[in-house]
């Protein structure tokens, strides 16, 4: 079948293919003078692939030089940025919508599967460009097409054909390579913290660490060299084996041993090496990669697998030669880790857990945090609070295993949700506001919203203008103009239209714009609060803050943060809040 394709495609490129010869792709005029240059960069582990970003830049600038164009560049290139769909290509959605202006003349793109690896997609590409006068131009070597020729409009469909195949056939070869792997006992996807992929594809354990300074911050380096005066090693292969081993010999929780590392500075690390304290999310991540640690290999990620798949993988016995950590460590997680999965399964049997949307979840922020992240400028390390029930008590808590200072790691929705009902009575419109809007809304508005509207009588029109198309279509099917199929199904379209027309309840007037109650609704957000549900109240937080800073310990709130919009319609006075809250808002 390839063999057919091939013979194809070489044939179709020595007769329809022009040679580059170096003449301008087009000449701009008075209005379009901009080119559109899109960059693309699928998932490689090929660092010198010939679709890099560098390598398509040159190709383009090398195609448009000397064309007097304009160069507007939009690039997907971080991260996976797949052909086969447009939702993970934010700069391909802005070029599409760039694509209508009556100034651009060409959009250029590498190759045509930069662009698209869909057959409909490069179709209905293809109708866009022509429909809004835009020339689409290839800027590789021996791919230029002549869209308007029949020849070239067949050409671009049959490489639109392949491009939609080798994404298919691609697939599943990783499908069968992934399932070979794992049948040979080799990991697929990032290694587990601690590990790398030595010779042959195997799990090692990694050298690699960070150093503890003497002020408890983190820096990466090597082991040779020390950083400061007081500061100690620490490799990540030592953290991972003491969260193993502690959650395998104590009756210690995640979080817990998280506390204890951060307590002991020990290190972990994000997805980009940067290193940084352990947190309760670190230790869960160790503790469900056991089997990778011990040698085995499963058929799902460690957080999508099932009790089913824990039994299977128990049953089986730890490889000597490729586990990375002591076996008689694993297996005991492994058994705590089973006898705690039970015991949760056997306590949720039966039981209907009530979901509840706290009013301020995510909105809230540690106090703790947030200085920490302004000290260290990181603003990594603010934490927002979530909810939780606790014993059929409803609490805001503190991100688990986070240690930031704080003592107090939760608190009730109640005292939390008073603090912020003061907050909203505090908050008031801002002096002369009303006068403002009215005055705005009068210069800018249309007459419509100041002045009553006959609805009625536009109604009556409608249902005229229907009954006029009822009767000419009577009078053209007698005449025999359309089939009675045809008539059949206008007519039911009309009469549908004129039923919707006849039973709509439409009040005779508009009610006129008034302003005046929409501040006074403001004036009283405290009483809004009160009427509303759960979910009324987390929409109506959200509209109104960026964000809340709680102290837990102290139980105050210590900063807030108003949307763009209530910052011009609120305020707060100092005198009416202190000494509840400190405003930065």
């Amino acid at each position: 079948m390839w063999f057919v394709i091939g013979c194809l495609w070489h044939f179709l490129c020595a007769v329809i293919i022009p040679s580059r010869d170096g003449t301008p792709v087009v000449t701009p005029n008075a209005t379009r003078r901009v080119a559109l240059c899109y960059v693309r960069q699928s998932f490689t582990r090929d660092e010198n692939d010939t679709s890099s970003p560098d390598r398509q830049r040159a190709n383009i600038e090398a195609m448009l030089a000397g064309s007097g164009l304009r160069l507007e560049w939009y690039e997907d290139v971080d991260g996976h940025k797949s052909g086969a769909t447009v939702t993970g290509r934010p700069k391909w959605q802005a070029l599409e919508r760039r694509l209508a202006d009556a100034d651009v003349a060409v959009l250029i793109a590498n190759d045509l599967s930069r662009l698209h690896r869909k057959g409909w997609r490069i179709g209905a590409l293809v109708e866009m460009v022509e429909a809004h006068s835009v020339r689409l131009v290839l800027a590789a070597p021996g791919r230029q097409i002549d869209l308007g020729t029949p020849m070239g409009r067949l050409l671009i469909q049959f490489i639109a054909m392949i491009d939609e195949y080798y994404v298919i056939d691609a697939r599943i070869r990783q499908q069968d390579n992934a399932r070979r792997r794992r049948e040979r006992g080799i990991t697929t996807g990032n290694p587990p913290f601690a590990t790398y992929r030595g010779d042959g594809g195997y799990l090692e354990r990694t050298r690699r660490g960070a150093w503890f300074l003497p002020d408890a911050q983190f820096v990466a380096g090597v082991p040779e060299t020390c950083p400061a005066a007081g500061a100690i090693w620490r490799p990540y292969a030592e953290t991972a084996l003491h969260i193993l081993t502690r959650y395998a010999t104590r009756s210690v929780g995640y979080e817990n041993i998280a506390y204890q590392l951060q307590a002991e500075g020990w290190p972990s690390e994000d997805r980009k090496d940067v290193p940084r304290p352990v947190t309760g999310d670190d230790v869960r991540r160790v503790i469900g990669n056991w089997p990778e640690y011990g040698g085995l290999v499963g058929g799902h990620r460690a957080k999508d697998r099932t009790q089913h798949d824990l039994t299977l993988l128990q049953a089986m016995a730890f490889s000597e030669v490729r586990a990375v950590f002591p076996t008689d460590v694993l297996r005991q997680v492994a058994q705590r880790q089973k006898g705690n999965k039970e015991r949760l399964h056997s306590a949720q049997q039966g039981v209907t857990h009530e979901s509840y949307a706290y009013p301020l979840r995510a909105l809230l922020r540690c106090a703790a945090c947030e200085r920490n992240a302004i000290e260290r400028q990181d603003p990594r390390l603010r934490s927002a609070l979530g909810g939780t029930d606790q014993n059929g008590v409803k609490r805001y808590r503190h991100k688990s295993g986070v240690g930031c200072g704080c003592a107090a790691r939760s608190i009730r929705c109640a005292p939390v949700e008073e603090d912020f009902v003061r907050l909203l009575t505090a908050l008031q419109p801002r002096e002369g506001l009303l006068n403002r809007l009215l005055s705005t809304a009068r210069r800018v508005a249309p007459r419509s919203i100041f002045q009553h509207v006959n609805h009625a009588q536009h109604q009556q029109r409608a249902l005229q203008r229907v009954e006029r198309q009822i009767a000419v279509l009577q009078r053209q099917y007698q005449n025999g103009i359309f089939a009675e199929m045809h008539y059949v199904q206008q007519l039911a379209e009309y009469e549908h239209t004129r039923a919707k027309l006849a039973a709509q309840a439409v009040p005779a007037t508009l009610p006129p714009f008034d302003l005046g109650t929409c501040l006074a609704m403001l004036e009283h957000l405290d009483t809004l609060w009160h009427l509303s549900t759960a979910e009324q109240k987390q929409g109506l937080a959200q509209n109104l803050f960026e964000s809340i800073v709680y102290d837990l310990d102290q139980q105050r709130i210590v900063a807030y943060t108003l949307t763009a919009w209530a910052q011009f319609f609120l305020t707060v006075p100092e005198q009416t809040l202190n000494p509840i809250i400190s405003s930065r808002g």
